[in-house]
């Protein structure tokens, strides 16, 4: 049900808000929000699960029947194909961050835009709480 509902939602969903949230799920904060609790090649990737020691009937379909090697080959493939992805994807959100804050700043820049007035208030109060921005303005 989650998965369709966030379907439908990305269906609905602008190209610009798309882009913006892929280059978020590729990036450290947010890979938690991309990977489900408990997947697999996350978990034998991070060391938290040892695949050799899995019973096969807690295992998917298609590597259940697998010998252990060719169990761990296809989880480094997977892997290996996931972190080329997210290094293209996070090379594509630094293409589109740069491209459009040079829009922003040929067109007289952004001191009085509302994007810098929200960064600028919610910097304000997330430095009353403890936290700190390490940024220098909002990112686009």
């Amino acid at each position: 049900a989650e998965v369709a509902a966030a379907r439908e939602v990305q269906a609905a969903s602008a190209p610009a808000v798309l882009a913006r949230r892929a280059g978020y799920l590729a990036s450290d904060s947010g890979k938690a929000s991309l990977v489900a609790k408990q997947e697999l090649v996350d978990e034998v990737q991070s060391g938290r699960v040892d695949l050799d020691t899995l019973p096969s009937d807690q295992l998917p379909a298609p590597l259940a029947n697998l010998e252990p090697e060719a169990r761990r080959a296809v989880i480094e493939k997977k892997a290996e194909e996931r972190a080329d992805l997210t290094r293209q994807i996070r090379d594509l959100a630094n293409e589109r961050s740069r491209y459009l804050r040079a829009q922003v700043e040929a067109a007289g820049g952004a001191a009085d835009s509302l994007d810098r007035k929200l960064y600028e208030t919610v910097k304000g109060q997330a430095s009353q709480a403890g936290l700190e921005y390490s940024g220098d303005g909002p990112e686009y």
